[in-house]
């Protein structure tokens, strides 16, 4: 706009009403449009101008938590937004799933700005806990607790748990098979 004005001034006019606009082409503060020209303009007279506002703002897309983190990230580099991935554990949705946006669907932002798409990791591992010596049952409750859903018996129903596969202390996720021995 400052160009535009001394411009005007050169040409013995000023700057007259100022309207604006969005424009995707237009950088911010630059005049897109003089509006209402006339060859014999009287010197002194405002020249009406449109003035860019850059790009209009943007409405983070609603419904992409829970998809495929590269579509969501195409989703928002076609309406104009600057995804960043950032990985985070999550129990129930699966490595590679979009768990939350940031800032968050239906939210206006600048074009351009980044919008964090948190994305699934998957479960965090936890250390299997010391079931050996325990009754199946005890040894069933403690494993759940700890979060493992996968229990794997291997022996008479009722009875006491001798070995576990694997070892306690060793790292797993919800998942992982946990077999017991059982006499």
């Amino acid at each position: 706009l400052a160009g535009a004005d001394r411009l005007l001034d050169s040409a013995g006019l000023t700057v007259g009403e100022v309207s604006h606009a969005y424009s995707e082409e237009v950088d911010p503060d630059v005049v897109i449009e003089v509006l209402g020209t006339s060859p014999d303009l009287p010197r002194g007279n405002g020249v009406p101008l449109l003035v860019s506002d850059g790009p209009a703002p943007r409405l983070v897309p609603s419904g992409l938590v829970g998809r495929p983190a590269g579509d969501v990230e195409a989703v928002l580099k076609a309406v104009g937004l600057s995804p960043r991935r950032v990985a985070a554990h999550d129990e129930f949705l699966a490595k590679g799933v979009v768990v939350a946006l940031d800032p968050p669907s239906d939210t206006e932002i600048e074009a351009n700005e980044v919008v964090e798409v948190v994305v699934s990791t998957g479960p965090a591992p936890r250390p299997i806990p010391q079931v050996t010596g325990l009754s199946q049952v005890a040894a069933e409750a403690r494993l759940a607790v700890a979060g493992f859903r996968v229990v794997i018996v291997d022996g008479p129903d009722g009875g006491t748990v001798v070995r576990q596969d694997p070892p306690a202390t060793a790292l797993g996720v919800p998942d992982t098979p946990v077999k017991l021995t059982v006499e």
